[in-house]
């Protein structure tokens, strides 16, 4: 009861806790990407330097390591879906039309799965030229702000076409094992 004031015992990711933090007059850092600036903050700083921690010039280093270990993650994760949907899930959509028949529920089944590998191509275009954007930025925090904004989007668009796709491509054609086969058979 006493310590009420720092104690909170609710759940740190309901919306309860965004409106507790905001009376209490904290941040409410969603993601890795938000906490990254607010390491090298002035507040911070002078936190760490006052009490003998770190330097400002360790503080900072610490913190662009941060900022290019975050961007070269999301990178690698952005390069790889793209290669898996170009390389696999395409080939796999190819591979299911052509072995469905011409009538009834082949044909409606044909042009759902057409329509969905249409908008995968059109979120894997954006992924691909978002990527291309990447050599273009100019200092740390615009590449953390593409990382973090553009290409997380951009690879989540990508993922909830492929959510549906999955659902409706004959396993013998998916490229990759699906989530019984990584529980129960891998």
């Amino acid at each position: 009861h006493d310590h009420k004031r720092i104690i909170f015992n609710g759940n740190g990711y309901d919306d309860a806790w965004i409106e507790e933090a905001k009376r209490r007059g904290l941040k409410n850092l969603r993601n890795t990407a938000e906490t990254i600036p607010e390491y090298a903050s002035e507040k911070n700083i002078r936190l760490l330097t006052e009490n003998g921690i770190y330097s400002r010039k360790e503080i900072e280093s610490r913190n662009e390591i941060r900022l290019e270990k975050y961007c070269s993650i999301i990178t690698i994760e952005a390069r790889t879906l793209d290669e898996m949907i170009r390389k696999g899930i395409f080939g796999a959509v190819s591979a299911e039309l052509s072995a469905l028949p011409s009538y009834g529920f082949g044909k409606a089944l044909a042009e759902e799965i057409g329509a969905l590998a249409d908008a995968l191509l059109a979120a894997e275009k954006q992924l691909e030229e978002d990527l291309g954007c990447l050599d273009g930025c100019v200092g740390g925090q615009e590449r953390l702000c593409l990382c973090s904004e553009t290409l997380t989007k951009d690879m989540q668009a990508c993922r909830s076409v492929i959510d549906k796709l999955e659902q409706r491509i004959d396993r013998r054609y998916w490229p990759y094992p699906d989530y019984t086969e990584l529980l129960f058979s891998l």
